[in-house]
């Protein structure tokens, strides 16, 4: 039997842990190098020559286009992994082998690794065709092309964190509030509080900034959750969120917090 060497890229170690597990139960393919951009991922790939990349479409301020002008010849075959089903076609254009949706189907995975091991990949339009035809229900009428170099896509529909043995998805529809806590982040949801391997800043560059307010260094909030505002006894302002929470707001950030507020 062919093994296939595989690079996973995606600028999120927790969704690349949990692409390389999942591909753990299959014999065909063995990860043998890992990149979280487009920088590190051209040199990986240079270096290793795998014969297939698993390959996010956003990474950082870059996004996976922008690696495939990178590629050394010949090109492995490509599959995207990704939470943006809007750049399917684009993908497909590229000649990508096939285009998977996070979170990741074990079912739909095995499917893609069968169809790489058996090389039928590059042939089987048939297969790529029900893949387009699965998507298209998934697509925006009229989704918005992603430009060639420096664009991505500005928000993220869900984060992934490691809770011990297993992996949670947060997603951004519930989020509530995010507190930073050092190289980690609290993200504050209605079942609880999940604790997960990003920055602040990180996740300030994945969120939609109409919906989320940053308030300092270490916290943002959902907007619409906020009630009010008042000040101290000392005179700094508190933002006070529905239930009663209240938040420091400090100088830097109260410009915009106030001005979403109407003041």
């Amino acid at each position: 039997m062919t093994v296939l060497d595989a690079v996973l890229v995606d600028d999120e170690l927790p969704a690349r842990a949990l692409l390389r597990d999942l591909l753990g139960d299959f014999q065909e393919v063995r990860v043998v190098g890992e990149a979280g951009s487009v920088a590190d991922a051209a040199e990986v790939i240079e270096r290793l020559r795998p014969q297939v990349v698993f390959l996010d479409i956003r990474l950082g301020r870059s996004n996976g286009f922008e690696l495939l002008a990178r590629l050394p010849k010949p090109a492995p075959q490509i599959v995207f992994v990704t939470a943006y089903g809007q750049y399917a076609l684009r993908a497909f254009d590229n000649e990508a082998v096939d285009y998977l949706l996070k979170p990741l189907d074990p079912a739909r995975l095995k499917r893609t690794v069968q169809r790489l091991a058996a090389s039928r990949a590059p042939q089987d339009l048939t297969g790529l065709l029900a893949t387009l035809k699965s998507l298209a229900g998934a697509l925006p009428v009229a989704a918005a092309p992603l430009p060639a170099t420096t664009a991505v896509p500005p928000t993220r529909p869900r984060f992934v964190a490691k809770d011990e043995e297993r992996f949670v998805v947060i997603d951004v529809a519930e989020l509530q509030w995010v507190e930073a806590d050092r190289n980690y982040v609290w993200f504050g949801l209605p079942r609880g509080r999940v604790r997960a391997r990003y920055t602040i800043n990180e996740v300030e560059d994945s969120i939609d900034p109409a919906e989320f307010l940053r308030l300092n260094r270490s916290t943002i909030v959902r907007a619409a959750l906020i009630e009010g505002f008042e000040r101290n006894f000392r005179g700094r302002l508190l933002v006070v969120l529905r239930g009663g929470r209240r938040l420091v707001c400090t100088s830097g950030y109260r410009e915009r917090v106030l001005r979403y507020l109407g003041v």
